[in-house]
C-alpha cells in the first residue's frame, strides 16, 4: 500500500509539472555593434564623395559619424591618410512622385594610394534622399571583413613599429655637455678660493691696475 502511494505521489508530482509553463530563460540583449580591429581603428581614413545626386553629402556624413563611433580616425586631407574610401551613389531606379523615392546603390572603393585594395556595395530603397543608415552600417561590415584592407593596415602598423628612433649622434652631445677645457686644450684651471680672516670677514680684491 506505502508503496503504491508513492508512486501516484510521483505520478502527481510529475503531471503538475507538465502543466506549468516552460519558464524560458530571459532574452539577451541584442549584442552592440563591433568595434574595428585594432589594426584598422589605426587607419587614417579619409572619406570622399562623388556627387551623383542630393543624397551623396548624406552618405559622407553617415559614413563619418560611422567610422568614428567605431573606433577610426577619420581625416579631411587625402594627402595624409593612409585609406580613402570613396563611396559613389548610383540611382538605379525611380520610384514615386517626382522622383522622390529612389532604389539607390552605393559602391564604397577603399584605395590605398593609388591602389584599390576592394570594393563594397549596399542597395536600398531611399524616400525624400534619406540615406539608409543601416546599408552604411553594411558597408562598414565589409570593410572590417575585408582581407585585403586588413592586410594593408597590419602592414603599415608593423613599418610604424618596426621603424627605429632617431640615434643621438656624438656631436650633439658634445655640443650639449659642458666643455672642461681650456682655449688651448688644457683644463680649465679653478679659480682661487679667497680666504677669510680672522673677523670671518673675506678681505675685498682690489685691481690696481684699474686704480691707475
Amino acid at each position: 500500500m506505502l508503496r503504491t502511494c508513492i508512486l501516484l505521489g510521483a505520478l502527481s508530482a510529475g503531471l503538475g509539472a507538465c502543466d506549468r509553463p516552460a519558464t524560458s530563460p530571459p532574452a539577451k540583449d541584442a549584442r552592440p555593434e563591433e568595434s574595428a580591429p585594432k589594426e584598422l581603428a589605426a587607419l587614417r581614413v579619409y572619406v570622399s564623395t562623388k556627387d551623383i545626386f542630393g543624397a551623396s553629402g548624406g552618405v559622407y556624413l553617415a559614413l563619418k559619424s560611422h567610422l568614428e563611433k567605431q573606433g577610426y580616425r577619420v581625416v579631411e586631407q587625402r594627402a595624409s591618410a593612409d585609406l580613402v574610401l570613396q563611396p559613389t551613389v548610383r540611382v538605379v531606379e525611380e520610384r514615386g512622385f517626382l522622383s522622390s523615392d529612389h532604389r539607390v546603390q552605393i559602391v564604397m572603393v577603399a584605395l590605398a594610394g593609388e591602389e584599390k585594395l576592394d570594393e563594397f556595395t549596399a542597395e536600398f530603397v531611399t524616400s525624400n534622399k534619406r540615406v539608409d543608415r543601416g546599408s552604411i552600417r553594411d558597408l562598414l561590415v565589409a570593410l572590417r571583413r575585408s582581407s585585403a584592407v586588413s592586410r594593408h593596415a597590419r602592414e603599415l602598423r608593423a613599418a610604424a613599429e618596426a621603424a627605429p628612433s632617431a640615434p643621438v649622434e656624438d656631436e650633439d652631445l658634445e655640443k650639449a655637455s659642458p666643455s672642461t677645457e681650456g682655449d688651448e686644450g688644457k683644463p680649465k684651471e679653478d679659480p682661487p678660493v679667497q680666504k677669510s680672516d680672522e673677523r670671518g670677514v673675506t678681505p675685498e680684491v682690489i685691481d690696481l691696475d684699474e686704480e691707475k
